[in-house]
């Protein structure tokens, strides 16, 4: 298995590097959710709860736009 269950998206800038597409408050929210997931101190069962809730937001949620010189790309790299 690969480092992320859910790699994020990339692009290609205008000098052909490729960068991790940005994410939606939602999904931030999410990623950091999920790494509460083991902490000391954090009721598990309420994480998990809201872990559940936010991926159907982060689902609804519109991507934010790609920077005006971005070249779509979905190689993943």
């Amino acid at each position: 298995m690969g480092r992320y269950s859910d790699p994020p998206e990339t692009y290609l800038d205008r000098d052909g590097w490729t960068q991790k597409r940005l994410v939606s408050d939602e999904k931030c929210i999410l990623i950091c959710l999920r790494n509460c997931l083991k902490l000391d101190g954090m009721d598990k069962k309420q994480v998990a709860r809201l872990v559940a809730q936010y991926v159907e937001l982060a689902a609804k949620a519109p991507k934010p736009p790609l920077p005006t010189t971005a070249v779509e790309y979905d190689g993943r790299n």
